[in-house]
């Protein structure tokens, strides 16, 4: 017959509540590995005392049961407990619980875009988790009683006791509570903005020549930010680049310079004529231009001339512009061409002389009413005959594109190393140069430009001849023009930026004034009659 085992049960003590441990997943982690006891200190039974002798080695744990908090401890694992066996007691060392927090289970997602919603610059998520536990362990001993199976123990070879086999057991629960606190910061949405000159600094000013100054309209970019995956030691294991939460704007100094030249002034164009009446030169063959007077009491007027014989218009004037922009594509630039065609546009070439059509009509140099002035301008440029006056031809152009660079492959500790052109450290969160530098220092929050996203400085010159009357066209003027001064005035016309569309210098709002680029007066006195007669 087999040995009947007696299970002994010892009274299980109050539950055990360990130290609250706490946790921090700081503002630049977007996991953490935790590893933390079940129990501050080794677990003892107390057995009870027994008639009978323990068994060696038969000290167990029967049951651990660890009920740890799935949705929030990832890739949870616990340890191996051990146990140590000594007469009435049974320690048992209870293992720890290694297991993986992850910023998204407190309301911050930043890798999907999934921001945590609030006013606070910074935020901390406290949340407590608790680890309960169930431990049971059992120790066998044996233990002699008086036979009672035979009625003549002695007959029956029977010592008259029999061994019997016992079975103590012990349990304890218990709670291994964790505190994680998140941190969260996710950027300033306004940085503090770098202030540029939005004006006309130089505006014919000294001589022939304007600078523009602006802004660039702002180009919005994303930005990300590296957070990283932290082991138990709250040391970096890997990093990965997240969604920045707003979007920054590039902006930048852009500018303009204008250089007007007088290639060849009217006075140059008409001195070899004048010389020929200075020498008392007779007849239209010595000059090419103007019939200039060469009588004695005329010869002390700069531009004496006698109405009725020709007078041609005449000048060389160049002018180039140089501009600085910032866009996303490398091609010719609005702000560029339209201030080319403005400057080309403000171009007039001015007389108050009186000239004969075909039909010997009195008329200006621009066909027009003889009461008035004629203005010839690049648009209006056919004058007497509707003959070309005003020609305009480019005769340089040139576009340099470079690429505004920047590096986004990993994150910079030291925001020197990372050689991102300082325009772009202007414009994100978390560097000096944007008044930021605070975010890293305090959050280690560093913002890096999206990738696929380019800005291009683009400069570009463009050269531009305007000649009158290239084909030296003859002009007569009228013969009965009246003795008198008059004048001839090359000059620029107002340009107005405020007044132009889609370009980004039209928020200065202000006006490139005009001015003179050349001009001479001219005598009238007497008549071409007087010489024929």
């Amino acid at each position: 017959m087999k040995n009947n085992i007696v299970s002994t049960v010892v009274k299980a003590e109050k539950p055990i509540n360990s130290t609250l441990r706490k946790f921090d997943l700081p503002y630049y982690a977007l996991s953490r590995e935790i590893s933390y006891p079940l129990a501050d200190s080794d677990i003892v039974f107390n057995l009870n005392n027994i008639n009978g002798d323990w068994l060696d080695g038969s000290a167990r744990i029967d049951k651990l049961n660890v009920n740890v908090n799935a949705g929030f401890l990832h890739n949870y694992q616990v340890g191996s407990s051990r146990i140590e066996d000594n007469e009435n007691t049974i320690t048992v060392s209870l293992p720890s619980v290694k297991a993986k927090v992850e910023r998204k289970d407190f309301g911050d997602n930043p890798g999907e875009k999934k921001w945590l919603v609030s006013n606070n610059t910074v935020d901390v998520i406290k949340r407590i988790l608790d680890t309960s536990y169930y431990l049971s362990v059992s120790k066998k001993y044996r233990y002699r009683i008086k036979c009672n199976i035979h009625e003549d123990c002695e007959a029956e070879g029977c010592s008259g006791y029999k061994n019997e086999i016992g079975n103590v057991s012990s349990s304890r629960s218990g709670n291994a509570p964790i505190e994680i606190n998140t941190y969260v910061y996710n950027g300033k949405k306004d940085l503090k903005k770098k202030e540029y000159e939005n004006k006309i600094s130089n505006n014919y000013d000294k001589d022939f020549k304007a600078k523009i100054l602006w802004t660039n309209n702002p180009i919005k970019f994303d930005v990300i930010r590296y957070m990283f995956h932290l082991d138990a030691a709250d040391n970096p294991k890997t990093w990965e680049a997240v969604p920045g939460r707003y979007q920054r704007e590039f902006v930048q100094q852009c500018s303009a310079d204008i250089d007007w030249n007088v290639t060849s002034s009217i006075k140059q164009k008409y001195e070899q004529d004048r010389e020929a009446a200075r020498q008392g030169k007779r007849g239209q063959a010595f000059y090419n231009k103007v019939v200039f007077a060469t009588d004695k009491n005329l010869i002390s007027y700069d531009y004496p001339i006698k109405s009725g014989y020709y007078f041609n218009p005449a000048g060389k004037y160049t002018f180039e512009v140089t501009t600085v922009n910032y866009k996303t594509g490398q091609g010719k630039t609005k702000e560029h061409e339209e201030l080319v065609n403005a400057l080309i546009n403000s171009f007039r070439y001015e007389s108050n002389l009186i000239y004969i059509n075909g039909s010997n009509q009195a008329v200006n140099i621009a066909n027009g009413s003889y009461k008035t002035p004629g203005i010839l301008t690049a648009k209006n440029n056919k004058g007497i005959g509707g003959k070309e006056l005003i020609s305009v031809k480019t005769t340089e152009y040139k576009n340099i594109a470079n690429e505004i660079p920047y590096y986004s492959d990993k994150p910079y500790e030291n925001e020197n190393e990372n050689k991102s052109h300082d325009f772009w450290k202007m414009s994100m969160e978390g560097y000096s140069l944007s008044g930021s530098l605070d975010s890293y220092t305090k959050y280690k929050y560093r913002e890096y430009v999206a990738g696929n996203q380019k800005v291009y400085e683009i400069t570009e010159t463009t050269k531009v001849e305007i000649v009158v009357n290239g084909g030296n066209n003859k002009f007569y003027t009228h013969p009965k023009m009246p003795d008198g001064e008059y004048y001839i005035r090359v000059w620029l016309d107002n340009i107005n930026l405020g007044k132009m569309s889609g370009v980004d210098y039209s928020s200065i709002n202000d006006t490139l004034k005009g001015v003179i680029l050349d001009n001479i007066k001219i005598t009238v006195k007497g008549s071409i009659y007087d010489d024929i007669s």
